[in-house]
Formats: structure tokens, sequence, C-alpha cells
């Protein structure tokens, strides 16, 4: 009898991506293997590809044992061309390497084999950060700041704390959770204050947080200024301002309009004591923060502040969804599902494929925009 040689072929897929083979023939009769090194991560749902090639076309068989590593089950089963695993955890700063050996035998008892490693790395998870509630505070009043962060893997977290818009003050330090400023210094009798956290978590992870401190006047004065009450509202409707001035001697006044914090606005007067505006569209998230300040000035002399605070809350809309063309396939065969999503919003999309008929399939990476599933 004469001896043939099998070819054994093999890729990777994690999740939807397709990693290249980097398999040669392999002759029974030497028994080698070649190792390839891929990656995954934590989470990720890994397919091995495999196939064999007889230079007589007969039917070979096909299966996949684990020779290394932590234990994965191999779905459906480890006698199909292209078996899927989902890659166990990993600690940060730790790394898990799986050996796989394919082994594919013709109906005469010759054998091919081939050895594929897939290195699993951590899939770190971002901590969460927390700056705590906004604040009103009197001016001269010493401020503490009230952040946390938490991280779902038990890291150890660092802070950071950073002035993004008001009258600069000076944060005591800005690397403890709490840090503190004065306000005595400040050269406005009002103002709004935004800071914000940054939480790291040392492996690449972090998270942002804003807070807002509103400071008052210290004391009335002979004229007095009231901005009107902080509001919350919604994207693309009309705000109105109402402020209001009094001057113990009853001089004449005149009333100034000035925008201070958050995405510029078109005011439909900046000397009237109401005017209105129509909120702009904000990404989905956070309630984004802007702030006016209302400004009384006597005549012959004297002025007074006030400052109002308005939360602009995002409406979200709906995304599309776009499954891709009908298919036409064979049994047995791969079938790639190419689907896609657009959002008006333009927020971060998750996808889900669903079977809702036919005979039943098994649907690899359905979380992905490109599922896959063997026909039957």
């Amino acid at each position: 009898m004469q001896l043939k040689s099998l070819t054994v072929l093999m890729t990777l897929v994690v999740a939807s991506m397709i990693v290249s083979p980097s398999f040669a023939a392999i002759a029974p009769s030497t028994q080698n293997s070649q190792n390839n090194l891929n990656i995954a991560k934590s989470g990720d749902i890994v397919t091995l590809s495999g196939q064999g090639i007889d230079p007589d076309d007969d039917t070979l068989t096909i299966s996949w044992k684990q020779v290394g590593g932590e234990d994965v089950e191999l779905t459906p089963s480890n006698t199909v061309a292209e078996p899927s695993f989902k890659a166990p955890d990993v600690q940060n700063g730790k790394a898990k390497i799986l050996s796989f050996e394919l082994t594919v035998t013709d109906p005469y008892g010759e054998v091919g084999k081939s050895v594929v490693k897939v290195t699993v790395l951590p899939r770190n998870q971002s901590p969460t950060a927390d700056a705590g509630a906004d604040q009103t505070v009197t001016k001269g009043d010493q401020v503490t700041l009230n952040g946390s962060g938490t991280d779902p893997e038990g890291d150890s977290l660092t802070y950071r704390w950073s002035q993004v818009d008001g009258p600069t003050v000076s944060i005591d330090d800005p690397t403890s959770q709490s840090p503190s400023f004065d306000t005595s210094d400040v050269i406005r009798s009002s103002a709004i204050f935004k800071f914000q956290l940054a939480v790291f978590d040392g492996f690449g992870g972090s998270a942002t947080d804003t807070v807002l401190v509103k400071m008052n006047a210290a004391k009335a004065t002979l004229i007095t200024a009231n901005a009107g009450p902080d509001q919350t509202v919604d994207e693309k409707s009309t705000v109105q301002l109402d402020g209001t001035c009094d001057d113990k001697l009853n001089r004449s006044l005149t009333m100034t309009w000035t925008q201070t914090l958050g995405p510029a606005v078109e005011l439909s007067s900046t000397a009237d004591s109401s005017v209105t505006f129509t909120a702009p569209e904000v990404p989905n998230g956070p309630l984004v923060p802007s702030a006016f300040r209302f400004t009384c000035q006597a005549d012959g002399g004297g002025t007074a502040t006030d400052v109002v605070l308005i939360k602009i809350k995002p409406v979200n809309e709906s995304p599309s969804a776009l499954a891709g063309n009908d298919k036409i396939t064979m049994s047995n065969r791969i079938v790639y599902l190419n689907g896609d999503g657009t959002d008006p919003d333009g927020d971060k999309l998750q996808y889900s494929w669903k079977q809702v008929s036919g005979a039943d399939v098994k649907i690899a990476s359905p979380t992905s925009p490109e599922g896959r599933f063997k026909a039957p």
C-alpha cells in the first residue's frame, strides 16, 4: 500500500475578526505540528476553523481536542470543523495559553494533525467615577469636593481633579478623593464652577464625572440681582429666564444677560429682564449644564450679579437596524450575517441576532453586527 499525505488547514476566528492561517501541509508519517499564537480576550467567542485535504478526495473525519491550558467547552461539539468556545476569565496583568489539536482521518486510518495556540488576555473593565452632588455655597466658604470611584475587578484606583470652567480657584490636592478650595479670593460676587474627576485603575481603564458648584453672593448690598430659579429642560425646548433687580435708592437700572457655561445659545435679548432661548441638541448621557449671569447696574454706580443654572436633558431617538441582504447557501456551510445600524444621536450601538423562523441553528457571536451560523 502506498502511503499518502493529508493536508491540515486551520484558521482562528475571534468574535467576528478572522486571523489569517499560517499552517502548511503536514505529512502524517512525521506527526509534526506547527504552533500559531493567536490573541483573544476574556469573554470573546473564539471559533477554531479547520479542514483537511485528501489527495484521493476521500471523505475525512475531523476531531478537535484541547491539549493544554484551562479547560473550555467546545460547542456544538469537538467533531465539527468550526467549534467555538468562550475565552476564560483572566486576572489583570496575567495571561492564559490554551492549546488545541486538530486531527483529520481518512477511511483507511491515515491521519494528519496540527496544533493551534490561543493566548487569552484580560479584558479590563473600566472603573466608575462619581464626582458627588452639585453644591450651592456662599462666597467665602471653604468647599470640599466629594469624589469616589469603584472598580468591578477590585483594582486599586487613583484620582485626578481638574477645573474645567468658572473663575480659577486653587484645589489643595488634585489627587485626593475629597480635595478643597477657598472661594474667598474669587473676584466675582457670584459664579458657577465646574470640576471634573478622573478615576484610573492602572490597567488602562478610566472614567470621568463632573460636578457643579454654585457660589452665591456673601451678603445683600444696596442693589440686588436675582437670576431666577435653576431649571432642568429638554433639548430643543424653549427656555425662559426671568431676572429681577432691586435698588434701595430707587435709581434707574440697566440689566444684562451673559452666558458663562455650556453650549452657545442665542438669547432673544441681552438687555431685558425676561429673555428666551432654544435649548441646543446634546448627546445622550448625563445632563449638560449651561449657566447665565444676570447683571443689574444702577445709574450713577453700583452693580449686582446673580447666576442661574440650566441643565439640558437629552431626548433619545431610536436607532435603525439593517440585517443585510437575503442569502442563499448550501447545506453545512458557514453563513455570515452582515448587519449594521445607525443612530440619529450618534450613540454607541449594541447588537443582538435572534432566529425567528426555520430549522434551529446556533448563532455564533450573536452580539456582533457580523454573526454567523452553520447551515443545517
